[in-house]
């Protein structure tokens, strides 16, 4: 029986499963909201935020030959007000019985096939002579090649890229994730829009099958044809599309992944084995204020392709239609690990790390949004998953 160890960046409240009952938690670590990344960037942002600040990680991944994290941030301080150039993190998380010592180690800025940076305002909505065009990275995965794979919430696109950020090629997602009206925020796109991811909602993380065969994509929410509105237009539902792609053939499935509530958001996909896989559920809310933030195993192995299916109910499904299989593996509001006042909005990344006394280690990393008032955050747990774990480490 495997071991797992579990660093998290994200804090717990709350109440136990039979799993959350075995989970230990080993040590914190933390980067303060003014940490500078290496990007070299020194100008100032148009909130005055300087352009090299650490912070808003979406997507992990770790490298084993090199015993690295690459972190991604998102599209910048402000919910893309300003123009913010796209980027990578290399970091080293140095884990102890006793300490979790993260630290920046290198940043690379990304850029399309003609060298111009991407950005991160919403605006942004076609390439210009010295920009890309808009880009709102949330997941990243390695290669066999070495290359990354990158999700975005914009498009939603999947951009492959070199380690030193150069654009190599883009993978075509599903048409019934595309809006066809583009606008700046939520309330003008979603108000033009009736087919497609919602805006900011878009595809929230990625995940390869051990094999390199198989990309698994999780939208972060329903798509608006799945959705329902409250009187404002708000769209919400509880059924999220999770889209599995063969790189090869350039085929598709999708699977629904069923919410416990219409309110809750996906962040962030890891392969366990060929199929399963971990899954953030999180209710975006803060501290003692937050009252669902937890990780769920599922398996996609017996669960119906709705592929074919233009839109779902938002809520429910029919009897011809089964979900991926879910399982609460840890409740992180759990009361014995003591961090409920200290629960961060947003737990956004997830990745496996080094082996650690013979055992896994998987690490999950905070969003802080740019803001040099919040910490982003590594916790550290451990955890039985109760049978032997396969995955890349390449």
């Amino acid at each position: 029986m495997q071991r797992v160890i579990f660093i998290m960046a994200l804090a717990l409240l709350g109440s136990h499963s039979a799993l959350a009952q075995e989970a230990k938690l080993i040590g914190v670590g933390t980067l303060a909201g003014t940490t500078t990344d290496q990007s070299g960037m020194t100008d100032l942002l148009g909130d005055n935020t300087p352009h090299n600040t650490f912070g808003g990680i979406s997507g992990l991944e770790y490298l084993a030959d090199k015993d690295t994290f690459v972190a991604v941030s998102d599209r910048g301080p402000k919910d893309g007000a300003v123009d913010w150039h796209c980027r990578f993190h290399l970091l080293d998380i140095r884990i102890s019985d006793k300490e979790v010592t993260p630290s920046v180690k290198s940043s690379v800025l990304l850029a399309d096939t003609q060298a111009r940076p991407f950005s991160g305002r919403s605006t942004a909505y076609a390439p210009t002579q010295k920009l890309a065009e808009r880009f709102d990275p949330e997941g990243i995965r390695v290669l066999a090649n070495g290359n990354f794979l990158i999700s975005d919430e914009y498009g939603p696109h999947i951009i492959e890229f070199t380690p030193e950020g150069e654009e190599v090629r883009r993978i075509p997602v599903p048409r019934k994730l595309l809006v066809q009206n583009l606008g700046p925020d939520k309330s003008s796109e979603n108000s033009t829009n009736f087919f497609g991811r919602s805006c900011n909602r878009g595809m929230e993380g990625i995940a390869l099958s051990p094999d390199g065969k198989y990309l698994f994509g999780l939208m972060q929410s329903s798509l608006l044809q799945d959705s329902h509105r409250d009187t404002a237009g708000k769209p919400s539902g509880q059924n999220v599309r999770l889209i599995k792609m063969d790189l090869t053939l350039g085929t598709y499935e999708e699977f629904v992944y069923v919410m416990e509530s219409e309110k809750h958001k996906l962040h962030e996909i890891l392969p366990i084995n060929g199929n399963e896989f971990l899954v953030i559920e999180n209710d975006g809310e803060i501290g003692e204020l937050a009252t669902h933030k937890r990780i769920y195993r599922i398996n996609v192995s017996q669960a119906s392709d709705v592929r074919t299916m233009p839109s779902l109910p938002w809520n429910g499904l029919p009897t011809s239609i089964k979900p991926v299989g879910k399982k609460l593996i840890l409740d992180m509001q759990d009361k014995q690990f003591g961090l409920a006042n200290d629960l961060p909005e947003k737990i956004e990344g997830l990745a496996w790390g080094p082996r650690i006394n013979e055992s896994s280690t998987l690490v999950v990393a905070s969003d802080n949004d740019f803001d040099a008032a919040i910490e982003t955050k590594f916790y550290i747990f451990q955890i039985d998953l109760s049978e032997p774990v396969t995955f890349r480490l390449k």
